[in-house]
């Protein structure tokens, strides 16, 4: 083979079909290990359909790059100064570039520190990322200053972009988001380890049946958990059923997603029918309350949304309010007939039984029927 066809075959393989979430999860943590104890590469490119993701993975690299200076030789740390204050971080929005302000960053040196890691966020938003990176110097003939990142919301680079990464010697990574149900588990088991919780697989069940699949959920509810249970004598709090249950509720996401449909056409009737199964059930009343305050806080967000930006676009607006794009559609179609009054007054409502509730006894049935009666006045 040619070295012609060598490096095509090399460059393609930078910018292969999207991964499988554990494929991705593989990658990304032999970068992390191989930038502990190696020089770092002169360009990382992330790209992916998930800004959430996207997020979490620019956070772990900064924090990498701070790390490393804690592991240098004090030449490069001065005691004099704070971690903080040496790993210096230059982070912008790509829209924020002047014409040569890429160039300027890569080549530009810090008082503080020989080297500094430049952060380009949301570079699909500059249409023309492809020439403003034609304008960097190969790091091969002329050596930066500095080391860049670029995060793209895209599962797919543009052309130019690609080659400029080729050109450039960039590292790519595709980052992905789970999508099975396995997927899912290895999240909520690797956050629950961030936050320090033991969960048993039963309660990890549960937190994905109460969640479902949206990852924010997933990640503020486990955050919650840690909070309510720290570790014992510096061990991780061993969590089942019983503890998670009485924080989380055991509404399944098929459940939740039916309520809100009905309440988004308006099937009044049809709510109290099944907000009345769920408590003969023995579901926790709160955790239904819950849903309902979401699905009204859900209400405003997306009418602040489309009042501000005029124009709709859900996939913009999932992003933005990290929303399924499901979601966003049957809102946008219902939320322009309903006055912000009637969400208002149904998410007061909602706080107000919560309140009752837990002091003055109130039964579940006559609060939830004061929620619901907030959306037939419409």
């Amino acid at each position: 083979m040619s070295s012609k066809q060598n490096t095509k075959s090399a460059s393609t393989s930078k910018f292969a079909a999207a991964p499988a979430y554990q494929s991705f999860r593989q990658q990304f943590g032999t970068l992390l290990r191989d930038l502990a104890g190696s020089p770092w590469p002169d360009l990382i490119v992330l790209h992916g359909d998930s800004d959430f993701f996207l997020g979490k993975s620019l956070q772990a690299l900064r924090e990498a790059w701070q790390r490393r200076l804690s592991q240098a030789g004090s030449s490069e740390a001065p005691e004099a100064l704070e971690p903080s204050e040496i790993a210096v971080i230059n982070s912008v929005d790509a829209a924020e570039l002047a014409k040569d302000g890429l160039l300027d960053l890569i080549l530009s040196q810090s008082l503080f520190e020989e080297t500094q890691l430049v952060v380009v966020r949301r570079a699909e938003k500059k249409s023309d990322a492809g020439k403003v990176m034609a304008a960097l110097p190969s790091p091969l003939s002329n050596r930066w200053s500095n080391r860049l990142i670029m995060t793209f919301e895209k599962a797919v680079l543009p052309v130019e972009v690609q080659r400029q990464v080729v050109r450039l010697g960039g590292q790519v990574i595709h980052v992905a988001q789970p999508s099975s149900q396995a997927d899912f588990m290895q999240y909520i088991q690797t956050t629950s380890q961030r936050a320090r919780l033991q969960l048993t697989a039963e309660a990890q069940q549960m937190v994905f049946n109460c969640c479902g699949r949206d990852v924010v959920v997933i990640e503020n509810e486990i955050n919650r958990l840690g909070f309510i249970f720290p570790p014992v004598a510096g061990k991780p709090a061993d969590l089942g059923t019983a503890e998670v249950s009485s924080v989380l509720g055991v509404l399944r996401e098929d459940e939740v997603f039916r309520l809100d449909e009905l309440l988004v056409n308006r099937r009044h009737a049809e709510v109290e029918v099944l907000l009345h199964s769920l408590m003969a059930r023995g579901e926790s009343v709160l955790a239904v309350i819950g849903v309902l305050a979401r699905h009204c806080r859900n209400g405003l967000a997306i009418q602040d949304e489309m009042a501000r930006r005029g124009a709709l676009d859900v996939s913009g607006m999932a992003a933005r309010l990290r929303l399924p794009q499901a979601v966003i559609r049957n809102f946008v179609r219902y939320v322009p007939g309903v006055p912000r009054a009637t969400f208002e007054g149904a998410l007061a409502a909602c706080a107000q039984a919560d309140v009752e509730l837990k002091t003055s006894g109130l039964p579940d049935g006559l609060a939830l029927s004061r929620i619901v009666e907030c959306f037939q006045t419409n």
